[in-house]
């Protein structure tokens, strides 16, 4: 970047080669998640048997970053990358950036899982951190969650827009908890909402 904010001219820095990365099977995020200083990119990948695996790109000095490597994988029938959405965030207060995926289940099921970063770049095993019961939590009305410290506690937290099917909208905080070491949420706070046909 340049002294007037703006950006210097682009360029590559790793190329996957032909029909070994397909972009529109992939989530990207970004963070430092192996502590350096730099951030990273971490991307979440479905393939076509079904499978799911996590990459981290780390990023290098120069700007760009590395070849990507596999960190996390979930046989097909496992774990599905249609029903997931992909944020990430330093959630455990360790000073490296953790991802996070809220999972949609049937019957209007949804959960929370949080991998936490590793000093290599990579994550740890999911733990899931929050579940809804049946019925209360369509992930499929919701926007893509994003993270950041929202109430200035050192700890990453989530928020998410909620649509609701009679038209009202509504935003939902995921707080980081503190008394935990694991990425964990507390359960979900309604911190704004508006009436149909408003929003």
């Amino acid at each position: 970047m340049k002294a007037d904010g703006t950006f210097n001219a682009s360029f590559g820095s790793w190329k996957s080669g032909n029909g070994n990365w397909c972009w529109n099977e992939s989530k990207h995020v970004t963070g430092d998640f192996n502590g350096d200083g730099r951030d990273d990119m971490l991307a979440l990948y479905g393939h076509g048997n079904g499978s799911v695996e996590m990459y981290t790109l780390l990023g290098k000095a120069d700007g760009g970053f590395a070849a990507p490597v596999r960190s996390w994988n979930r046989a097909a029938g496992i774990w599905d990358y249609n029903r997931s959405k992909l944020t990430s965030g330093d959630y455990n207060g360790d000073g490296r950036a953790d991802a996070a995926i809220v999972y949609r289940f049937d019957n209007g099921r949804s959960a929370v899982y949080t991998l936490t970063g590793k000093p290599d770049g990579g994550v740890n095993e999911e733990v899931q951190s929050w579940s809804s019961p049946e019925q209360s939590w369509y992930l499929e009305n919701t926007g893509m969650p994003v993270s950041g410290d929202i109430n200035k506690d050192g700890r990453d937290d989530i928020a998410i827009m909620y649509n609701y099917y009679a038209g009202g909208s509504a935003a939902f905080t995921f707080k980081g908890r503190t008394d935990r070491t694991d990425g964990g949420f507390e359960p979900p706070l309604k911190s704004w909402e508006a009436p149909p046909g408003t929003w």
